[in-house]
């Protein structure tokens, strides 16, 4: 086993499949996403750089970190409660069609939907009324993945390259008295380079100073 710590990175290839019927809600396989109908063109496929301790993973995967094997293809169960939580009925809700019409939205079953910000499912249109699931799409389900830890990358100065190539941007790295100091180059778009900014700060802790080159 592979001891991992808050702030590390780790490279994953995973699945992830519901265990009532056995299919695929996500996979970084891009044939494995293809066969099972979720594939998406605004998908990166191929290994994943996940944050340790970062609540990025949901938290059966956070603790799965400690027990998996560098390289070794392994299947892990996750229960309800440790993936996207149970189901709350008080999360199903009904509005009138009129009323949901004024987010210039078409009411369809099936639809995901986002209202005042809250992301929900249509899950049904009758009789001028709408009923909305706000609860996770996959809440209430026990969940297992096919998953295999590439690599675990907890030196800081390898981590910040990493990170930088992830986000597609160049840095440098300075000495700066006792701490570094990581500068994002002035090219980076902006959203990527504030979303590096942030990793850069959750995984590195005070090992450095970070800034966007103006």
């Amino acid at each position: 086993m592979v001891k991992t710590g808050k702030g590390d990175l780790v490279r994953l290839e995973l699945t992830g499949r519901l265990v009532s019927d056995n299919s695929a809600f996500e996979s970084t396989d891009e044939k494995v996403a293809k066969d099972s109908g979720i594939w998406s063109d605004a998908s990166k496929y191929g290994p994943r750089l996940v944050i340790v301790g970062r609540g990025a993973m949901i938290a059966g995967l956070e603790e799965a970190m400690q027990k998996l094997q560098l390289g070794k293809n392994e299947q892990i169960f996750i229960p309800a409660d440790k993936a996207f939580g149970k189901r709350h009925n008080e999360l199903v809700r009904v509005m009138p069609q009129k009323e949901f019409e004024k987010h210039g939205i078409q009411a369809i079953a099936g639809l995901m939907v986002t209202i005042d910000g809250v992301p929900a499912l249509v899950k049904t249109v009758s009789s001028g009324r709408i009923m909305l699931d706000f609860n996770h799409p996959l809440a209430g389900q026990d969940l297992k993945y096919d998953i295999k830890l590439i690599d675990v990358i907890s030196e800081p100065e390898k981590k910040a390259h990493e990170l930088a190539t992830q986000f597609e941007a160049k840095i440098e790295i300075k000495e700066n008295g006792a701490k570094k100091k990581i500068i994002i180059a002035a090219k980076t778009e902006q959203t990527k380079a504030r979303g590096l900014e942030a990793a850069l700060r959750a995984s590195l802790g005070d090992w450095a100073t970070i800034e966007i080159a103006n």
